[in-house]
């Protein structure tokens, strides 16, 4: 058995709990459930319902797909994350690959910890999404091993490369440019713009987890999504309620995705926005020569079968200030050295170029990036949408 000391030592050194406050990390330890596996022992079988978390103490477990294995799991690592979102069954198999010690955290368990720590809740829902999504890179990885899609992703790649914007968007107002790189034929990053009616002007900017054929695919539904829900009601909330239904009712795989939308409007200089798990658009205030980011960790991912309720911010704007919209791909783009780009890099080269036009700006961070990356590939899709408003 753990001491109360050495199970806080254990939960506090995990990236899921270690930011959580002493009470918390209490709280969580105290609704766990302590496992012992023996080599070989199978911890959960794909397509098994999933019902909570398990925190890797002692030993290895590997995670399998069909009959590869995707990868292991040591020690202060976790699995069956995603049960924690939502009840549908296990997409992988988990069998210990030495005698182990793990700790369950049921999913009920998990919800009341959220319920009452609300400060916690956003950073818990970050890091899981993070999480989830880096897994699923792995899982699709694993599924290239055994398929060739070749076919299917040149046919997925023209679908999706017809939902992104051909060009740049101007009015009198307002100039729109964007880029988008996939790390493989087919991304999982989307991004869009829409002329409404009475002259307004929406963003938005999403990012699923993983790349590939059934990434691209729900890129493709999403933006089908997206053109219809501009039509009924293009203000945030309905925006994101609705686009999270569809993700969640997504049948070909369990898959996540971020997203941020906004609404610019000319006549009352206001921009009204919400954000659902993803990076933080960069507004630059040209009055004040700064840039600072938009909005809280309000939203998890859309998706999930957590509760969902959007509430939008509005801030006002002025002629001169711009927007930057990126995915995580671009701050999590490796080095020489395996060191990610980072955010800190990255404001950097906001302040360094505030001044420098949207395409500039643009060309000047695919050159900072190559420079940077020392020819590594991409490990997930780059995306960059730059909003300057006149």
């Amino acid at each position: 058995m753990l001491s109360s000391a050495e199970l806080l030592t254990i939960l506090g050194g995990t990236p899921l709990f270690a930011g959580a406050p002493q009470d918390v990390l209490s709280t969580v330890g105290n609704r766990m459930q302590m496992l012992l596996l023996s080599e070989g022992d199978i911890l959960f079988n794909e397509g098994e319902l999933a019902d909570g978390l398990y925190l890797v103490v002692k030993g290895k477990v590997a995670i399998w797909s069909g009959a590869v294995e995707i990868r292991e799991r040591i020690e202060g690592e976790y699995v069956g994350e995603l049960a924690l979102l939502d009840d549908s069954p296990h997409s992988a198999t988990v069998r210990a690959k030495t005698d182990a010690v793990l700790l369950k955290l049921h999913r009920g368990d998990f919800h009341q910890v959220l319920s009452t720590s609300p400060q916690v809740a956003s950073g818990l829902l970050q890091i899981l999404g993070q999480k989830i999504k880096q897994d699923t890179v792995y899982q699709i990885a694993a599924v290239r091993q055994q398929e060739q899609h070749e076919y299917d992703l040149k046919r997925a790649h023209e679908i999706q490369t017809t939902m992104l914007p051909t060009g740049d968007f101007s009015v009198e107002w307002m100039h729109l440019t964007g880029k988008s790189q996939p790390a493989a034929q087919v991304g999982g990053d989307y991004y869009d713009y829409y002329h409404l009616s009475d002259g307004r002007v929406s963003v938005a900017i999403g990012d699923v987890a993983g790349h590939g054929f059934y990434s691209g695919l729900l890129v493709a539904v999403v933006s089908s999504g997206f053109d219809f829900q501009m039509e009924i009601d293009p203000s945030p909330s309905s925006v994101l309620t609705a686009l999270n239904k569809i993700v969640r009712n997504y049948r070909h795989t369990r898959m996540l995705m971020t997203f941020s939308y906004l609404v610019l409007n000319p006549s009352d200089h206001t921009l009204t926005f919400a954000n659902a798990g993803h990076p933080h658009p960069y507004l630059y205030r040209a009055n004040e020569q700064r840039w600072s980011e938009l909005g809280t960790d309000g939203l998890p991912p859309l998706g999930t079968r957590l509760r969902f309720h959007p509430e939008p911010e509005q801030i006002n704007w002025e002629p001169g200030d711009r927007l930057f919209l990126y995915s995580d791909g671009l701050t999590e783009a490796r080095g020489a050295g395996e060191e990610e780009y980072g955010t800190d890099a990255l404001e950097r080269f906001l302040d360094d170029h505030a001044l420098h036009s949207p395409h500039a700006m643009i060309t000047a961070l695919d050159t900072e990036l190559t420079d940077f990356c020392s020819g590594n590939p991409l490990e997930d899709d780059l995306t960059v949408v730059i909003v300057q408003l006149s």
